[in-house]
């Protein structure tokens, strides 16, 4: 009996770029081989005739090649297969924020052709942040303001995942409110009130009778007050009766900075001198070291008697940095 001939059909395998594909699966009905990875693939044993292989590999769309052998091996059955799916979104995004930066950080899919993740600031693109590197931090913004980071994957084939995952952040205030009052000399109302920007409510500051004494002196504290060349000791405020003069402690003596007299709600803005920031400890961040400071101020009414009590009207009290 004469023997049938058989052949032989191999070629490479080619990803988008041109790469060499390891892992794909070629196959015609029950005769089938893995390419190597070197993208290289041989099946054997193969009578003449008219053949449709298979190619496919997850993650890439599957393809077919006509291969008619004819008496002699095939051995330039070339295939390039496309990966045409984009990789899945980034997970679990959240926000750290100080006034000047904020840092977003999330967790990478799981695809293994990731490549990048492009990152938008309020609809601009700012950068793309490789595979594996999970935060972006932006240390270029300007105190108490929202910023939406946008962010979108793309793949080693340039395949841009078309959904969006964002993330509404805010900078922190560089305002530092009062956050105590001492009641050393007469009465306080609502201390809470001083402690916001403009709720429409206000603190009430008035002298009693001590001891024959009509004066008013009331500590205040701020605290947290981050680093910057200059600060400001901002008030919102009127007074009825008497004028009161604000002092600040320079960690040895009472300043008196500026006389408050204005009988309707005014602003004023005092500047304060470096020895008038009591240093506590720094904050180590991404924007740099934060020295955290406090400062106290007084408001004393030093006209005060029993025939002229005055009283200061307090909305609020805060420092900001700049």
């Amino acid at each position: 009996m004469k023997s049938i001939p058989s052949y032989n059909v191999s070629g490479y395998v080619f990803d988008n770029v041109g790469a060499r594909l390891e892992s794909v699966l070629v196959q015609n009905g029950s005769s089938q081989s893995n390419t190597s990875a070197s993208g290289y693939y041989s099946i054997t044993n193969l009578s003449n005739g008219t053949y449709n292989f298979s190619y496919s590999k997850a993650g890439f769309n599957t393809d077919y090649l006509e291969i008619t052998i004819s008496g002699a091996d095939n051995t330039s059955a070339n295939k390039t297969l496309y990966d045409t799916t984009p990789p899945a979104s980034i997970n679990t995004i959240s926000a750290t924020s100080t006034p000047l930066y904020i840092n977003w950080t999330w967790s990478d899919p799981s695809d293994p052709d990731l490549d990048h993740v492009e990152i938008y600031i309020d609809s601009v693109f700012k950068t793309n942040v490789t595979r594996g590197w999970q935060f972006y931090n932006a240390s270029y913004f300007a105190p108490n303001l929202t910023y939406t980071i946008s962010t979108r994957t793309v793949d080693n084939y340039s395949n841009v995942n078309t959904t969006w995952v964002n993330n509404t952040a805010a900078t922190l205030s560089e305002l530092t409110y009062v956050s105590s009052f001492i009641n050393d000399t007469g009465t306080v109302s609502n201390f809470s009130n001083a402690r916001n920007a403009s709720d429409g409510a206000v603190s009430v500051f008035a002298e009693v009778n001590a001891s024959g004494l009509y004066q008013l002196n009331v500590t205040t504290n701020t605290t947290d007050i981050p680093d910057a060349s200059i600060h400001t000791l901002e008030l919102r405020y009127n007074v009825s009766g008497d004028n009161f003069t604000v002092q600040l402690w320079n960690g040895s003596s009472w300043n008196n900075r500026t006389t408050l007299n204005d009988t309707s709600l005014s602003y004023r803005n005092i500047t304060l001198y470096p020895e008038e920031l009591i240093s506590y400890g720094t904050l180590a961040g991404n924007a740099g070291s934060i020295n955290n400071s406090y400062s106290l101020v007084r408001y004393l009414d030093l006209n005060a008697s029993a025939e002229q009590q005055g009283k200061l009207y307090l909305d609020y009290q805060r420092i900001y940095n700049h």
